[in-house]
């Protein structure tokens, strides 16, 4: 099946709470910053914040991008790595109702990704971020552009580089202006592609 975009990426499942900077300080956390957190971390946080009224919906980087493209009428395909738990039940099913195609997740041991977004009264947003199984994506978790064709295909520069791997000819980086990888979005047509 042809798509417009073709995203390789994080699977997360966001939280947003409201919360007060007395709570910020309390835990720790550092106003207005994203932070990698371990499964420790986010575990207590999130008991932390048990009982308190909060939005939630499927995220990361590259899944915001390809939602975006579906919400304005493009077609769009994500392969990415979630756990057999309701995190990632959740995150698929996000998916499949927003009409993005995806396909046979493996089973993953560990948990899916989450991102806590509290949310101050200014309206400054700080990110605690679990990846999870996320962060072992490989290339065996990509349902490659051998089968999905895409005009655009999608990888941002903080997921593992899984895509090269599953294209032949040449394969391009674009670097930024710190030197550090930046995400770019080349065209599977060409058989290249950019981190």
């Amino acid at each position: 099946m042809a798509y417009d975009i073709y995203g390789i990426g994080n699977a997360l499942v966001d939280a947003e709470y409201r919360v007060d900077e007395t709570f910020l300080r309390d835990q720790g956390i550092a106003k207005g910053h994203m932070a990698l957190v371990s499964e420790t971390e986010i575990e207590a946080l999130t008991l932390s914040l048990h009982g308190r009224e909060h939005r939630r919906m499927s995220g990361g980087s590259a899944a915001n991008t390809v939602y975006a493209v579906q919400g304005f009428g493009g077609r769009g395909f994500y392969s990415c790595r979630v756990s057999d738990d309701e995190t990632g039940v959740h995150f698929l099913e996000d998916l499949r109702s927003a009409g993005i195609g995806t396909a046979g997740q493996r089973p993953s041991e560990g948990k899916s990704g989450r991102c806590l977004t509290l949310i101050t009264t200014d309206a400054e947003r700080t990110m605690t971020t679990y990846l999870g199984v996320s962060a072992t994506l490989a290339p065996d978790d990509v349902d490659g552009p051998r089968e999905v064709r895409a005009d655009v295909m999608l990888q941002p520069h903080d997921v593992p580089a899984v895509a090269p791997a599953l294209l032949d000819g040449p394969q391009t980086q674009a670097p930024n202006s710190t030197g550090m990888l930046r995400p770019v979005l080349s065209s599977t047509r060409d058989r290249q592609i950019a981190r």
